[in-house]
């Protein structure tokens, strides 16, 4: 009989120390540990070059959550952890325990939108399933949950429509430091309705980002002063508006008739459900082929929100992305879609801008742990070509 201590002998030993050396690597090593199943995975060194070494409680949350879902042995994995062992302990067929509402909660501010990106992908190409998820939904340092609804979503169905329908409900949101945000993933199994077999999610090719068709501007204020609040969404709203078109005149050749669509996005029920203040300012930049998305959030006492300092941040953001004419997804899309290249059948190959760390690292990683084949070539406008032969899984 093989004994746990046998496998972790044979298991493969990543050091968390390399690259950007954030909570991505441990998403992403445990999310294909959860689909893949074929070794054990020792992390060590987890987030060694953080200010806070080691687990917080929103990565503990989120590997426990995987591990239930995808039936792995985990150890280590406490708050301040450095390092962690993830062992699959069956082989059978449909191993995801897809059955019932699996949970996970922070208990802090810590992002639950972190948790979704991380079980996303193992609902996904695993058996689908329903995820109950607590904690921080506009926070920093993560996307917030309208990145995931308006940019990450919609895209994802757009390049990759083999993946299973998925939905997402927000029913509070929640921001530093108290959190209180919940969101309920849904996401059906991944198998052909007439057959009943796992049908194949082929790669996708997204290299030209097409001219401007929207910008969605979406201010977001949740505040105990109702005069606060429509003082700061008025402001907000007034500023963007100013900025786009000024950059719409300064671009002009490039950006004719766009659209500018401004929204305030949160209802009189959503605020009373959302726990704390804090003001989120977003651009959607709807193109032919893409989606783009940019943030702002200022979080805490929002008496000290400065609205023109926040939209010209975002601002830009906005221009130094959309500077690359066929750069056709943001900084953030760019690495979350890694792990779906690697794991697609066949060629995917995306043009997007200058790869970030979290990009970078993103690519090694997958290539270690599935076998998956990456090229990355600069062009000379700047832009860079990431093409990748996936596993097929």
């Amino acid at each position: 009989m093989t004994t746990t201590n046998t496998l972790l002998r044979n298991a493969r030993i990543l050091d968390c120390s390399f690259g950007e050396s954030g909570g991505q690597i441990l998403r992403n090593s445990t999310s294909i540990c959860c689909l893949l199943r074929n070794t054990p995975l020792i992390l060590e060194n987890i987030r060694k070059k953080r200010s806070k070494p080691g687990l917080r409680k929103q990565h503990a949350s989120g590997l426990q959550l995987i591990a239930n879902y995808g039936n792995l042995q985990l150890k280590g994995c406490e708050v301040g952890s450095e390092r962690v062992e993830l062992l699959p302990v069956n082989q059978m067929d449909n191993p995801w325990n897809n059955h019932g509402v699996l949970s996970a909660d922070t208990q802090t501010a810590g992002s639950c939108t972190l948790m979704a990106q991380s079980i996303l992908p193992c609902l996904l190409f695993g058996g689908g399933g329903q995820v109950d998820l607590k904690g921080g939904t506009n926070v920093p340092f993560s996307p917030p949950v309208d990145f995931l609804q308006h940019v990450f979503h919609p895209l994802t169905k757009r390049l990759l429509p083999d993946l299973p329908d998925w939905r997402m409900q927000v029913k509070s949101r929640g921001f530093f430091p108290k959190g209180g945000g919940h969101l309920f993933l849904d996401v059906d199994a991944r198998v052909n309705a007439g057959t009943k077999s796992v049908r194949p999610v082929n790669g996708f090719s997204l290299t030209k980002r097409g001219a401007i068709k929207e910008i969605h501007i979406r201010v977001y204020v949740s505040s105990r002063s109702k005069e606060m609040k429509h003082q700061l969404v008025h402001a907000l709203r007034n500023e963007a508006q100013s900025e786009m078109r000024e950059y719409l005149a300064k671009t002009s050749q490039q950006n004719k008739n766009v659209s500018v669509i401004l929204t305030d996005n949160m209802t009189d029920d959503e605020r009373i459900r959302a726990s704390g203040e804090f003001a989120q300012i977003m651009f959607i930049v709807e193109t032919e082929n893409s989606l783009l998305g940019f943030t702002q959030v200022h979080e805490k006492n929002i008496k000290n929100c400065n609205p023109g300092k926040m939209v010209k941040a975002n601002m830009k953001e906005m221009e130094e992305c959309l500077k690359f004419d066929n750069a056709c997804v943001d900084e953030h899309m760019q690495d979350q879609l890694i792990i779906f290249m690697a794991l697609c059948k066949g060629q995917s190959v995306l043009r997007c801008g200058p790869l970030s760390s979290h990009t970078e690292t993103a690519i090694f990683f997958m290539q270690e742990l599935t076998g998956a084949k990456f090229s990355t070539t600069e062009e000379d406008e700047g832009t860079m070509l990431v093409e990748c032969e996936g596993i097929g899984f």
